[in-house]
């Protein structure tokens, strides 16, 4: 049976919405990187300045005020990572090439293939099922997950837990 000619213009009006929708949310997600990332390098980068300029300048600043400036600059950091971060994980989606993949394999072979810290016990408890979705932006996901659970802790060292199970035809 085909689909009506109302339907099919439905279909082709809801899409152009959808890539209208997708290209405003780029717009939007272009300029928040690219204003923010310069402000929090600005961050990072000032305190840097302020400590090189004073040692070149034999002054010594208290070991108080040398923390709260050290501080500064690895939470600026943090910042920008997780900035990254999230530009990475709202591009997933993006990529055609919808393929039927099982997220247990895919993330057995991310944890195998991907240098993360050795100080962090990663245990994976996926339940197989299959998934249409592209390889790559399966990937990128569990990729963006794994990295920001141990780039935001504030811990150097941890147990990160990846688990799902199949509850009423969806993966949990």
């Amino acid at each position: 049976m085909n689909a009506s000619p109302r339907s099919e213009h439905s279909r082709d009006t809801a899409k152009t919405q959808v890539e209208e929708i997708q290209a405003e949310f780029d717009k939007i997600m272009y300029h928040i990187s690219h204003d923010l990332g310069g402000s929090t390098r600005a961050i990072s980068d000032i305190p840097q300045w302020i400590i090189e300029d004073l040692a070149d300048a034999n002054i010594v600043l208290p070991e108080e005020i040398n923390n709260h400036l050290r501080l500064l600059i690895r939470h600026s950091n943090r910042l920008e990572h997780m900035m990254q971060g999230f530009l990475d994980y709202s591009r997933v989606g993006r990529y055609q090439g919808v393929v039927s993949l099982d997220p247990s394999e895919v993330l057995v072979w991310i944890l195998k293939n991907s240098a993360y810290p050795a100080s962090w016990d990663i245990i994976a408890d996926v339940s197989p099922c299959t998934l249409h979705i592209s390889k790559y932006d399966l990937t990128s996901l569990f990729n963006a997950l794994i990295s920001n659970a141990i780039k935001h802790s504030d811990q150097d060292h941890g147990r990160l837990e990846i688990s799902s199970h199949i509850e009423n035809g969806f993966v949990k």
